[in-house]
């Protein structure tokens, strides 16, 4: 979104179960901001929702350290 978009910021959400999904977010450079509790069910279990947020000068610093 920040190279194709004038976006400031960029949330998102990965269900807690999804450990696959919790390391790609911060290997975005993503940073946890809060959890959302018992958001639905899987395999009979309640489970969170962990929500991520970076913003363009925190992507930008990532981005610029990987060169």
């Amino acid at each position: 979104l920040f190279l194709n978009t004038p976006a400031h910021i960029v949330q998102g959400g990965v269900p807690g179960w999804d450990d696959e999904g919790l390391a790609f977010a911060e290997s975005l450079g993503a940073v946890e901001m809060g959890r959302m509790r018992r958001v639905g069910v899987r395999e009979g279990a309640y489970f969170d929702e962990v929500d991520f947020v970076i913003t363009r000068d925190m992507w930008e610093e990532e981005h610029a350290s990987r060169r």
